[in-house]
């Protein structure tokens, strides 16, 4: 896998960073395709040589425990074991992010060093590496790293195999919500599919995941070892997760946390993390009853079988003056589910009828359900471009809270939606919200 990414510094807009990159990718994909085979070529020249080197002979003792029997060739599918594909996964490892943003204590396990806009951000400049005998890897490095930062500093690039094409080229917001749509609109301008490239905007699940294995503070990471003890809380839609491997008593509580983060989004896709598990906890011991990390997926598909009807949930709280409030929330109500919908419509009603509590009734309830039949009708007419999200009632007003897609139409309909209300003066407020929090107490 190679990562590249993460730098700091101002980011361009959204469409203008993504349309240029897409500009960049057709031009000079040859040159990118040709420094992708150099750096397997030259993995696999290692891996022949390193099979080729005249293994040490152990010296036995009579007090030692006897050779474990060499390890069964296990085919992948391709013709390669399982060994060889670590060792080739060890060897082209490498195009992680710049220092200043590595997570602590997480290094390449013989990779290249990470090549920065500052090193190399043209094509002259990749040339006069290659020149200067880098190698393809590090010349592959050198193009995508500042490309994929330009869309934004904090986005992270990689490649891995892909599942239809012969590579993946993964473009993530690596967990911060901010930037999901940002990729999402990456992935979605993207060309078509072909036999050597594919292109995700998330880390997508890896059926090998139990074979990799990564360096960690020093440390060989062998997600096969790892070991989870998984909780799902009463009534939630989530699944929370105590991880512990044996390196971990050696690592600081951050190496321990991002090794656990990446290894869940290798089991079971970034997205799905996102979407199903709650509470992550490393941990220096073993929990109770866990198990290995090979079940965790089924575990998360058990949960979600749950959750396969929309659902709404009631709650009731106070407003800062201690007013009461009713709320109406999709549940589970998640931005991952929607991840182009960063546009927050919040439509204001003031309602004429009202209990002691400031709570509709008789005629304003009736107006009130009246006019969310006829919201409900025109975001079906917006064909997927809008979702309600929750509707919130306190103080004699109900704000509905919408998120849609901002190419959609979604804020002039619902504009012109609002001006049919006519117990009082409505009010509708757009913003950009992409990590939604203006309903971030109800998020699931």
């Amino acid at each position: 896998m190679r990562l590249f990414g993460r730098k700091d510094g101002a980011a361009p807009e959204p469409n203008e960073g993504v349309a240029a990159f897409w500009s960049w990718w057709q031009e000079t994909r040859p040159q990118i395709d040709a420094m992708l085979d150099a750096a397997e070529a030259e993995a696999e020249a290692n891996l022949q040589a390193e099979a080729e080197r005249p293994a040490e002979r152990p010296v036995e003792r009579p007090s030692e425990r006897p050779a474990e029997p060499p390890a069964e060739r296990i085919d992948s599918g391709d013709g390669i074991s399982a060994t060889e594909l670590a060792e080739f996964e060890r060897l082209i490892q490498g195009f992680d992010a710049p220092e200043a943003e590595r997570p602590a204590g997480t290094e390449p396990t013989e990779g290249p060093n990470q090549a920065t806009a500052e090193d190399a951000g043209t094509a002259e400049e990749a040339g006069a590496a290659e020149e200067a005998g880098s190698s393809g890897a590090e010349r592959l490095a050198a193009y995508l790293g500042p490309a994929v930062a330009a869309i934004h500093p904090d986005l992270v690039g990689e490649i891995v195999p892909g599942r239809n094409a012969a590579h993946a080229l993964v473009v993530t917001a690596a967990g911060d919500p901010e930037l999901r749509s940002l990729a999402h609109r990456w992935a979605r301008a993207a060309p078509p599919a072909d036999a050597q490239w594919e292109y995700h905007p998330s880390r997508q699940a890896n059926p090998r995941a139990l074979a990799l294995r990564l360096e960690v503070g020093g440390y060989e990471f062998a997600l096969a070892e790892l070991r989870l003890g998984l909780r799902v809380p009463r009534g939630t839609p989530r699944v929370d997760v105590s991880a512990f491997h044996p390196v971990f008593v050696m690592l600081d509580e951050e190496t321990r946390l991002e090794a656990t983060l990446l290894a869940l989004d290798w089991l079971l896709g970034e997205d799905d993390v996102a979407r199903w598990v709650g509470e992550i906890t490393p941990t220096t011991f073993q929990p109770i009853d866990a198990v290995e990390a090979v079940h965790f997926p089924a575990v998360v598909a058990d949960l979600a079988s749950e959750y396969t009807e929309e659902q709404w949930a009631q709650l009731e709280g106070q407003t800062a003056d201690g007013s009461r409030l009713v709320a109406v929330t999709r549940f589970p109500l998640r931005p991952v589910d929607h991840p182009l919908f960063d546009q927050h419509i919040a439509i204001a009603l003031p309602y004429a009828r009202a209990d002691d509590e400031g709570l509709p009734e008789g005629r304003s309830l009736a107006a009130l359900r009246d006019f969310e039949e006829r919201l409900s009708r025109q975001l079906l007419k917006l064909r997927g471009g809008a979702v309600l999200a929750a509707h919130v009632s306190a103080e004699r007003h109900r704000v509905l809270h919408i998120y849609a897609d901002p190419a959609s139409e979604a804020a002039a309909k619902l504009k012109e939606l609002a001006t049919s209300w006519k117990e009082g003066h409505p009010r509708v407020d757009v913003a950009l919200d992409p990590a939604w929090t203006a309903v971030a107490p109800f998020l699931s």
